[in-house]
């Protein structure tokens, strides 16, 4: 207790006390603002800035920060926020006008509403569109968040039996709307010959199909189809179609 009660007076005695000499036992220290002197050995470069002698230790600690600057692997990676696609340290815009729009394709098999025939064709499920009828397959879709243009409606089908370059007469009717307007406030319908090259999997790829109207958020309803007992029809097969697939210009 008596040994705490010396320590707090002496602090309490030396508080704000500059001194200029300190003797410790039989050592003595001097102090001055540049230098200190211990039982007449002086002690340079107290409270003075580096001297030459220190030029490689600083020409050291630069040439590792310069490296660590060309390092791109020990920087961290700028954040972007997920919805507004800016850092809240970089306030500039990391939309369309940063980067090149692309070309992106949705597949889209038939619905459960038609008049075909469902069939596999291997283990591909297809709707089987016979010749001398019209049978159809229906598809619904919603254009995407990204939209930014139409750019047209692939065919993928293959030809089963019957004869090789016979074409057959194929329709597209689509109808396209918002949510809150008519369900046929937009429609068009194309409809053309299509040959049958090869018994293979085929995408066309000129529906000629616009859609002028089209926008991000639509619903679009298609119906495509065969016109078999058409006399432009002459392929005696099956075609069984595959789906269709969206292509469109999307933001990027």
């Amino acid at each position: 207790m008596l040994g705490k009660l010396k320590n707090k007076f002496a602090n309490w005695l030396l508080k704000d006390v500059h001194l200029d000499k300190i003797h410790i036992g039989e050592h003595s220290i001097v102090i001055s603002g540049t230098g200190a002197n211990l039982d007449g050995q002086k002690i340079e470069n107290v409270g003075v800035p580096d001297s030459d002698d220190d030029a490689p230790r600083r020409d050291t600690i630069d040439s590792k920060i310069a490296t660590h600057k060309a390092d791109a692997s020990a920087h961290h990676t700028k954040y972007t926020h997920p919805t507004t696609g800016t850092c809240p340290q970089d306030p500039k815009s990391h939309g369309a006008d940063k980067h090149t729009d692309v070309t992106r394709e949705l597949f889209v098999p038939p619905s459960t509403m038609y008049t075909g025939t469902p069939e596999l064709c291997g283990l591909h499920p297809t709707m089987a569109l016979a010749d001398g009828a019209t049978e159809y397959a229906t598809f619904e879709l919603k254009v995407p968040d990204d939209f930014v243009s139409f750019i047209r409606v692939d065919l993928v089908w293959v030809g089963i039996t019957g004869e090789v370059d016979d074409d057959w007469r194929a329709y597209a009717d689509f109808y396209y709307c918002a949510h809150g307007e008519a369900y046929n406030i937009h429609t068009e319908t194309k409809m053309q010959n299509l040959n049958v090259t090869a018994l293979n999997i085929t995408y066309v790829t000129d529906t000629t199909l616009v859609l002028n109207n089209l926008a991000i958020g639509d619903f679009l309803g298609g119906k495509v189809g065969r016109f078999g007992a058409d006399g432009a029809d002459t392929y005696t097969g099956k075609i069984r179609l595959l789906g269709i697939v969206f292509v469109y210009t999307a933001e990027q």
